[in-house]
């Protein structure tokens, strides 16, 4: 059975990661008003699928290169992209 447990990860500021999806293409931000997609692992390296961490206390917010954040809006489901919020701030949880 896997458990979350709180883990501590320290990042340097503002470290720059790419997150790959289990169907390996990664979260790719558009060069649109706002929102989120994925783009195939050919693309790796485009400036969409980097995020910048910000670190905010025990949560983190994750930046795109258009100066907005990954964003949970208050929706049923989904996630989009956003300025301001609590929906900006993520926290890191690791199964084992």
């Amino acid at each position: 059975m896997n458990e979350m447990q709180n883990v501590l990860i320290t990042l340097d500021p503002n470290r720059k990661i790419q997150l790959l999806s289990w169907k390996e293409d990664y979260l790719h931000r558009p060069d649109t008003a706002q929102g989120v997609t994925t783009w195939g692992k050919d693309t790796f390296g485009d400036i969409g699928m980097t995020w910048i961490v910000e670190s905010i206390g025990d949560k983190i917010k994750l930046k795109s290169w258009k100066g907005d954040y990954l964003h949970r809006p208050d929706t049923a489901q989904g996630v989009t992209t956003w300025d301001t919020g609590m929906g900006n701030e993520w926290r890191i949880y690791f199964t084992f």
